[in-house]
């Protein structure tokens, strides 16, 4: 799990160094999308600290681990990014900022019903 984590980070790191064809302002706005998925992460693995609650993702399962979790976020990251990387120019902001504002609304649900953000 741990190398499936450091190589999907490696693969990002190599893909923003090969980034020629994302505008300055799209890289912000995918660092912006990773910060709004740094969230999440911290809230979903806040869960097992509130007894009765469970993750809803369905690819995550009720109760996973700390290195589910991580590597589940780190994928979802990377492959973010390298949709953001394949699309044609103009339906980039749409997909970026889709993404962002699906994020937030996950975030204010997830502190609405109690998690917090533990780094």
């Amino acid at each position: 799990m741990k190398r499936l984590i450091a190589l999907t980070a490696l693969a990002l790191c190599a893909g923003l160094s090969q980034a020629d064809d994302l505008t300055p302002k799209e890289i912000h706005t995918e660092l912006l999308f990773a910060g709004t998925l740094l969230l999440d992460y911290s809230q979903t693995r806040d869960i097992k600290n509130h007894p009765g609650m469970y993750e809803t993702n369905p690819i995550l399962g009720k109760h996973p681990s700390d290195d589910k979790i991580a590597t589940y976020f780190v994928l979802a990251g990377v492959g973010h990014y390298l949709v953001t990387k394949a699309l044609p120019a103009e339906y980039r902001p749409a997909w970026q900022w889709g993404a962002i504002g699906l994020e937030t609304l996950v975030i204010l649900h997830n502190k609405q019903i109690g998690l917090s953000f533990k780094f």
